[in-house]
């Protein structure tokens, strides 16, 4: 019975196979279709990693630019507006007057980085561009290698104070350990610097502006005979406190000669007139006598 039983089983099992096997189709397997938009996804997710590459990039933006205008004060007036208009501020700013036709300024102005372009382009509109330049340096290697050598450092002074507490009581164990301590801490400090310098010029970009005004001299307008009178007086006033000014500046320089030479000359005059034979106080008669 057992052995029939066994026997019926094993018959139901090869029979439920073939039948699952003529069920399904013989042949190679049928690749996946990936439809459009699946490979539109894979192409937007490709880009975007992309462009988070580049954009994790540290990278240091400066740039000059020189402007001949027409209207000086109307483009300075108009600076502090337009750097702000594209979020960013005025570092340092330096202007000079040497006439009303030659007027000149320069401006330090900081942006974030992706507003650099558009900020120099604006500036540029201004007026004639005499001279351009971009400079961007790519710190990114640096900036990498200066955040690994923090960790590791950190790590190394989480060591020594491990170490320091479990440090022996022996005095020279302990120093040796704090040395050891303090130079990795300079060392972090002056990592932590650097990476702070770092972040501050890839956080904005520096655009070094030159504005300058050329222009012809005016004519000098004829002056009445007032204004000319007027101006003559002037003149000759200030030609004779020129003349005071220069006398007593040749006073004071004469001042300590004389104190020289006076007592000097006054010494050698009294000298020789002592040295002189003196007058006879009768006169000498003749030697005939009175007539």
């Amino acid at each position: 019975m057992r052995a029939l039983l066994t026997a019926s089983v094993i018959l139901g099992l090869w029979m439920a196979g073939g039948c699952g096997g003529k069920s399904q189709p013989s042949g190679p397997p049928v690749p996946a279709v990936v439809p459009p938009m699946g490979a539109l996804a894979v192409g937007q997710a490709a880009q975007a990693a992309a462009e988070q590459r580049v954009d994790s990039r540290k990278l240091i933006f400066n740039g000059t630019l020189e402007l001949l205008i027409k209207d000086y004060q109307a483009a300075a007036s108009g600076i502090s507006s337009l750097v702000q208009s594209h979020n960013g501020y005025i570092a340092a700013q330096n202007e000079s007057n040497l006439a009303e036709s030659h007027r000149s300024g320069t401006w330090t102005l900081r942006v974030p980085p992706d507003r650099f372009d558009a900020l120099m382009a604006a500036c540029a509109a201004l007026g004639e561009v005499r001279r351009r330049e971009v400079r961007v340096q790519d710190v990114t290697e640096e900036f990498v290698d200066l955040e690994a050598r923090e960790r590791s450092k950190k790590v190394e002074e989480e060591r020594l104070l491990e170490l320091l507490k479990t440090a022996s009581s022996s005095l020279e164990d302990v120093l040796a350990v704090e040395k050891e301590l303090t130079r990795v801490r300079e060392e972090i400090e002056r990592i932590q610097g650097r990476l702070r310098l770092l972040s501050q010029q890839t956080g904005y970009a520096t655009l070094t502006l030159t504005i300058s005004q050329l222009g012809i001299t005016p004519p000098e307008r004829p002056l009445g005979l007032i204004a000319e009178m007027s101006a003559s007086f002037f003149s000759s006033l200030r030609g004779l406190i020129m003349l005071g000014q220069t006398c007593l500046v040749a006073a004071a320089a004469v001042v300590p000669w004389l104190i020289v030479v006076v007592p000097i000359g006054v010494f050698v005059y009294w000298n020789s007139r002592s040295k002189r034979p003196g007058r006879p106080i009768f006169p000498r008669e003749n030697a005939t006598g009175p007539a």
